[in-house]
């Protein structure tokens, strides 16, 4: 049996109805050509449209062959996939995916995307995707000389070093990092307060005092009973702005120990 002939102008409608976007494999069973025959022809067709249009610039028709080489270019890659398929069972996608992902295809020498392999193989891409992240769990960034777990046991040295209560973790951050600096090493703000959120070792809010119903007065019947401390500020002409800290006994007022500073900082009270 005689290969049937084709004319020009029937290779041309049968490889623009391939540009619309009509099926390969329907075509190939409509006309009894193989598929590689049909995307010979729209490559011969493409190859002498493009001859024809040197231009400057790139006419609509230009940009409309591209498009529908490149949709080809694509279908061709998706049957050539399908048919490696075949030599995979149905519960072995991932090895499928694995063998495909990036290999050169050999209808045009480019590798097989992603997407496309993903789709060949009937599993969405977020699928995928989550499926490997939740594997590789590890954490982002750089990685750091220090630990977290080395960084914890200095947080929890700190505080236990601490004079005073209430001291938040940027004190604390500030305070490690002056340690630290000298083996010319350092740790991040904000890893410090995540470490010291997640061991629960943050500084609390205060709650809101409860206040005691009384008139104001504490007056003690004997003096050395109780005793009040405050602070006031003053200028000086010699000295500028000065502080005073003063005891006095609840009995009779009368004070019975003062210091004066330049300055009214906790340390100083």
């Amino acid at each position: 049996m005689s290969k049937e002939r084709w004319s020009a102008q029937k290779k041309q409608d049968i490889v623009i109805r391939v540009i619309r976007g009509e099926s390969l494999e329907e075509l190939s069973r409509e006309y009894k050509v193989t598929v590689s025959e049909l995307l010979e022809w729209q490559r011969l067709f493409l190859q002498s449209g493009r001859e024809g249009l040197k231009v400057h610039g790139k006419s609509p028709v230009e940009k409309e062959l591209e498009n529908a080489e490149k949709k080809i270019g694509r279908m061709a890659m998706e049957l050539e996939l399908y048919k490696k398929k075949r030599r995979f069972p149905e519960s072995e996608k991932k090895e499928f995916i694995a063998e495909y992902v990036g290999k050169e295809s050999e209808y045009n020498g480019k590798p097989f995307p992603a997407r496309t392999v993903l789709s060949v193989a009937g599993l969405s891409s977020a699928a995928y995707y989550g499926r490997k992240s939740s594997v590789q769990k590890k954490k982002r960034g750089p990685k750091t000389e220090i630990n977290d777990d080395e960084l914890l046991s200095l947080i929890k040295e700190e505080i236990a070093g601490l004079k005073f209560y209430g001291m938040g973790y940027i004190k604390i951050w500030i305070r490690i990092n002056r340690k630290l600096e000298k083996k010319g090493l350092s740790v991040g703000k904000a890893r410090t307060y995540r470490v010291m959120k997640d061991n629960n070792l943050l500084q609390k809010s205060p709650e809101k005092p409860v206040k005691n119903k009384h008139d104001g007065k504490i007056i003690t019947g004997k003096p050395n009973v109780m005793w009040a401390t405050d602070g006031k500020r003053f200028w000086t002409r010699k000295e500028g702005w000065c502080w005073f800290f003063g005891v006095s006994d609840h009995f009779n007022s009368e004070i019975i120990a003062f210091h004066t500073a330049g300055n009214g900082v906790r340390f100083r009270a």
